[in-house]
């Protein structure tokens, strides 16, 4: 489970002691077993929705906790995480299943440009961790914490001649196999131990994850300066 350690040099030296005792590791972003988000990392979100040119998410519960699920989920769709900025100062959230976690609006700068913005919300109104995706050609939104697909392909424009929309009104509704995504991924780890095959959550990419979320918390604490991180495996 996540976080690798209580803090980044504790999680470094865990990742550390694995490798030197050939000690396999598989860290539960979940979302990485999951069928249907693994076709969208591996091409299908940019053949639903063409080049991601937006992407909006919210959190709740923490950074540490639900926004690192989020950070690692974005690394697994679009890639490493070159640098951060914090948005906002940070808030301690008292009710965290994470002690001392924080909330704090941040918005994350990819190799390719593309940036992600994020904004925490309170659980004791509801809970939600979501991806709304503005592509060249669609817009896909990953809303009830991954339960459901919402994908909008563009379409004539209703308002003005020789232009294009996005029908958000009318948006195309599918269900996820999310509740499969736990079994799949302890299948995969035991076929892993057996054959050798390679993790598909290994502990170098979750402490990647854990590095941007420490550069995402130094933001904060210093006036939202950029922070920039070297890239890893996603």
């Amino acid at each position: 489970e996540k976080p690798l350690g209580r803090t980044l040099d504790e999680a470094r030296a865990f990742v550390r002691a694995c490798t030197v005792r050939d000690i396999r590791v598989q860290v539960n972003y979940w979302r990485r077993a999951d069928d249907d988000f693994r076709v969208l990392a591996g091409g299908g979100l940019a053949e639903a929705v063409g080049r991601s040119q937006a992407v909006f998410g919210v959190y709740g519960n923490g950074l540490r906790n639900n926004g690192s699920h989020m950070i690692d989920f974005c690394r697994m769709l679009f890639g490493e995480v070159i640098a951060v900025e914090a948005e906002s100062s940070a808030v301690r959230h008292r009710s965290a299943p994470i002690a001392g976690d924080i909330d704090v609006p941040f918005h994350l700068v990819f190799e390719s440009g593309l940036c992600a913005m994020f904004q925490p919300v309170d659980f004791a109104d509801y809970r939600e961790n979501s991806l709304d995706i503005w592509g060249s050609r669609g817009r896909l939104q990953i809303v009830q914490e991954g339960l459901r697909l919402l994908r909008a392909a563009r379409v004539s424009n209703r308002a003005m001649q020789g232009e294009w929309e996005i029908p958000s009104d009318a948006p195309e509704v599918h269900s996820t196999t999310v509740g499969y995504a736990l079994r799949r991924f302890y299948d995969h780890t035991a076929s892993m131990l057996d054959t050798g095959e390679a993790a598909i959550s290994p502990a170098d990419s979750a402490l990647h994850t854990e590095e941007v979320i420490e550069a995402v918390v130094d933001s904060a604490t210093n006036g939202g300066a950029r922070r920039y991180l070297a890239t890893g495996a996603h």
